[in-house]
């Protein structure tokens, strides 16, 4: 289902509009959808990223489980047969 809308834009945004939308060769409606599914993906894996660096932030690994895990897997590729 989509939703006509309307929207007012600054003369320098309709401009780069119009430019991407013959380049990607689709139409207005197409390019302003997927413009803003892009932001609203960019957004989401910023909000992420936030969220993971906070949650180290607040509770930062142990060096010593660091050193546990590096040697951990050192030793899986090194019984593998890889380097």
């Amino acid at each position: 289902m989509t939703i006509k809308t309307a929207v007012s834009l600054p003369k320098n945004s309709y401009v780069i509009l119009e430019r991407l939308r013959k380049q990607w060769k689709i139409s207005r409606s197409a390019t302003i959808q997927r413009l803003i599914t892009d932001w609203f993906e960019h957004t989401e894996e910023k909000e992420l990223i936030q969220r993971y660096v906070l949650g180290y932030q607040q509770e930062p690994e142990d060096l010593e489980e660091l050193k546990a895990m590096s040697k951990g897997s050192a030793e899986a590729f090194h019984s593998e047969g890889l380097k």
